[in-house]
């Protein structure tokens, strides 16, 4: 109902699809819906994201595949004992680097 407030959302919501998008290459957005219709809600965003992995030896250069995908945005597997997995640590990575930056930028 606020349009100041409104705009402001929006805003963020693009700035995160813009940061994202050149933050993980391998990890594409295919879809993203803002939802600002619940009474009392909170304004939020769904996304849905094709892990595309390359470099393969076998097939076809570029395939579906998350293990790879994350590897080639900097989140390598590793079996180091006490290590986070490549997806925590990748989620680590959006809500620090990118959500708490906006965030911060825009007083929330």
């Amino acid at each position: 109902k606020d349009d100041e407030l409104r705009e402001d959302v929006l805003s963020m919501f693009r700035e995160f699809i813009e940061s994202y998008q050149s933050a993980y290459p391998h990890m594409r957005i295919i879809l993203a819906t803002v939802h600002m219709d619940e009474p009392k809600g909170t304004p939020h965003m769904h996304i849905l994201v094709q892990p595309i992995g390359e470099g393969y030896k076998q097939g076809l250069s570029h395939q579906v595949s998350i293990t790879k995908a994350l590897a080639c945005d900097g989140f390598e597997r590793t079996d180091k004992k006490g290590d986070r997995f490549s997806m925590t640590r990748w989620q680590d990575d959006v809500k620090i680097n990118i959500m708490q930056r906006i965030l911060e930028q825009h007083e929330y």
